[in-house]
């Protein structure tokens, strides 16, 4: 580890530590913390520093989305608890999955009242996700452990992925899909609104991911790197492809790049979550063609165009929201405490 590699982690320390005494001390989002942190995962993965001044490439230019491109909109749909209300909002509140719960700690769960067949996960971050198929056999202390960890973590800290910073920590509780048909997932890549590519996740046993990667015409689309716990496969065109893009379309028109994830279960579609940077938007292991195809799509020169854009959205939607009794999207068994906490960012 070099010099500036090890002065970025003790900078990461601190602010780790800092943010277990005081969970909203945090670095400015775009900050010298994140500059430097961006450019030690580049030298680690890239073998390269990014040419923040002149982005070209992927990577490159999705740090600079990092650094430069921030607003109260993303920040919300990055939060898993609040962007139901922006689901809610775009007249899509039918496919959100109900909430069992949402708690601001592990010790605030009622294990005893949850259903047999549960799904839970913090709103600040992604791939933290715990799954329990049977609660007779659930590992509870084992869960809790891993929740507390999991609250105490930020993955801005880790990864810049500066969208999630500023998110008020909770835990969240959902029923788990697939009862009646086996659950597939779909990922919905967008630029601008449109869809270029759908990745359709049908299994993710023991770690490996089996999968298949199509455009709109469900053409299949070659493998953007070497990932040995991936396994590609052809995938039958799914007779609910017209509503996938559509709502795909719907729930991206807003951002200059997003992926939109929604799952097949039970008979129909569910939302999952809106993501700003596939794998971090550090992508390890793709390909110089993949890169470049994908660099493309990310039209920097209309950053301005669309945080003006998220500005009008976000006064409507929270004109929407004042006008409502509670947030639409955790309507039900959630404390009023946490509604109100939803309803806008304190």
């Amino acid at each position: 580890m070099g010099l500036r590699e090890a002065g970025v982690a003790l900078e990461r320390a601190f602010w780790t530590l800092a943010g277990h005494v005081a969970p909203r001390l945090e670095p400015k989002p775009g900050g010298g913390y994140d500059r430097r942190l961006l450019q030690a995962l580049s030298r680690r993965w890239q073998g390269r520093d990014l040419n923040l001044d002149a982005p070209v490439s992927l990577v490159d230019k999705c740090a600079w989305l990092k650094i430069h491109h921030h607003s109260p909109l993303i920040r919300l749909c990055s939060d898993k608890l609040r962007v139901r209300d922006y689901v809610a909002f775009k007249g899509l509140g039918d496919l959100l999955v109900p909430l069992v719960g949402v708690y601001r700690s592990v010790g605030e769960i009622d294990w005893g009242s949850l259903p047999p067949r549960f799904v839970i996960k913090p709103n600040h971050s992604s791939q933290m996700v715990l799954f329990c198929r049977d609660a007779a056999t659930f590992d509870r202390g084992r869960a809790e452990a891993r929740l507390r960890r999991w609250l105490r973590r930020g993955r801005s800290l880790v990864y810049a992925e500066t969208n999630y910073r500023g998110i008020p920590r909770r835990i969240l509780i959902e029923p788990l899909l697939g009862e009646t048909t086996p659950l597939v997932e779909h990922k919905i890549h967008c630029s601008c609104g449109a869809v270029f590519r759908i990745v359709t996740i049908l299994d993710r046993t023991d770690g490996r991911l089996t999968l298949s990667r199509n455009d709109l015409q469900w053409n299949r689309i070659p493998k953007v790197g070497v990932n040995p716990n991936t396994v590609e496969v052809s995938v039958p065109k799914p007779s609910y492809l017209d509503e996938l893009v559509a709502l795909a379309r719907a729930l991206s028109e807003d951002f200059l790049r997003c992926r939109v994830d929604l799952v097949h279960a039970d008979g129909r579609l569910w939302f999952g979550e809106i993501t700003f940077f596939s794998e971090g938007g550090h992508l390890p292991r793709a390909t110089e063609e993949y890169d470049r195809l994908e660099a493309g799509r990310i039209r920097l020169d209309r950053h301005e165009e669309y945080l003006r854009r998220h500005a009008e959205v976000m006064a409507r939607l929270e004109a929407w929201l004042a006008e409502r009794a509670e947030p639409a999207g955790v309507a039900g068994k959630a404390p009023s405490e946490e509604l109100e906490c939803a309803r806008r960012h304190p």
